[in-house]
């Protein structure tokens, strides 16, 4: 305690500082500046965080314009969408001809003591014959071409194709471009809604959570519901 008392003694000059420890006082070499030069220093420091501030200021309508570019360009997705639309629509009316097709072929083939059966309840040779026979009861009406596709359906993937190829061929910069990129890949892998594996699940989670966080139906369950 007496050491800090004679610190505080010899610091503040009511003290005579010893011969041995007088090198350890410390001392001031300059005196310090003046209120208004540190005043000054602040307002100049200032002065150039104003001139940085106008600077960016000055580059914010670069900003604009290229967002207005990415705008351009959901703009373009935004026009692809009506197209896929339209050939979504398409799409679901030809199967609901489809199954309206199946369904009449299944009833026929119950009515003719033909139900379906599974693979396994039969051997091979003999399931196939069975087969036949149902399919010799089948009635489409679907007009095919000479390869034995159909014309509807080439007709729509005529369309489906190119439109889906034009909108991934883009980068969506706003919730609603990534919305119709979301649309368009679920059509395009409709087939994962099918198939009942992990690796099928993995894929089909992900685009169904897109398509959640971006405010659309994936497709496929479009047509279920």
């Amino acid at each position: 305690m007496s050491s800090t008392l004679n610190r505080r003694a010899i610091l503040a000059g009511v003290a005579t500082v010893p011969a041995a420890v007088a090198v350890a006082v410390p001392t001031i070499a300059e005196p310090l500046p003046p209120a208004s030069a540190a005043i000054e220093y602040m307002q100049e420091q200032i002065k150039v965080k104003e001139a940085e501030i106008e600077v960016l200021k000055r580059a914010i309508p670069a900003e604009v314009a290229t967002s207005a570019l990415s705008a351009d360009d959901d703009a373009e997705l935004l026009r692809l969408d009506t197209e896929l639309d339209a050939v979504i629509v398409d799409r679901r009316a030809q199967m609901a001809i489809d199954k309206k097709s199946h369904d009449t072929w299944m009833a026929t083939c119950d009515a003719a003591g033909l139900p379906n059966v599974e693979r396994d309840s039969m051997p091979f040779e003999e399931w196939r014959a069975y087969q036949h026979k149902r399919v010799a009861l089948l009635r489409d009406d679907d007009p095919v071409d000479e390869h034995g596709c159909s014309i509807a359906w080439d007709r729509i993937h005529g369309k489906m194709w190119p439109a889906i190829n034009a909108i991934m061929a883009l980068k969506a910069t706003t919730v609603a471009g990534l919305a119709v990129q979301a649309k368009a890949i679920s059509l395009s892998f409709s087939e994962l809604w099918d198939i009942e594996t992990d690796w099928e699940d993995h894929h089909r989670r992900f685009i169904e959570a897109v398509c959640a966080f971006t405010g659309v139906t994936p497709v496929p369950l479009e047509v279920q519901s």
